[in-house]
């Protein structure tokens, strides 16, 4: 590749920062797995979960879902403490949803970090 400039040549080649990657979220229930959800933009490509994607989710996928079922009142939400999960706009609406039915970071039911009997997806959670 030849590269002309005035001044010192640089070439510039940018490169993603990361490699694409799917984020779905599901929910287990007694009797089904409520989902799979995918976090995609409105091109349908898969992108960052931030606070505004993550409660379109309770929001407009799982309270329906989950209405429909007759189960909203027997329901508790579990999360961990992923930055979308924490967000004030994220633990207001579940309080206002589910009162003292959240486990979470930040909430009184306490979700333990890294423990393997509670979250088997972390079972990785500071071992060498």
């Amino acid at each position: 590749m030849r590269f002309w400039a005035l001044e010192k040549p640089e070439p510039i080649v940018q490169r993603p920062l990361s490699t694409e990657k799917l984020v779905v979220w599901c929910a287990v229930a007694h009797d089904r797995i409520i989902g799979p959800y995918s976090f995609e933009d409105e091109d349908g490509k898969t992108c960052t979960v931030n606070r505004w994607r993550y409660l379109a989710m309770p929001k407009g996928f799982y309270l329906p879902n989950i209405r429909r079922h007759g189960e909203l009142n027997t329901i508790t939400f579990h999360q961990d403490g992923a930055p979308p999960h924490y967000a004030n706009l994220v633990r207001g609406w579940l309080q206002e949803k589910f009162g003292d039915r959240v486990i979470g970071r930040g909430f009184d039911n306490f979700w333990p970090p890294c423990s393997p009997d509670l979250n088997p997806c972390d079972f990785t959670c500071g071992a060498t």
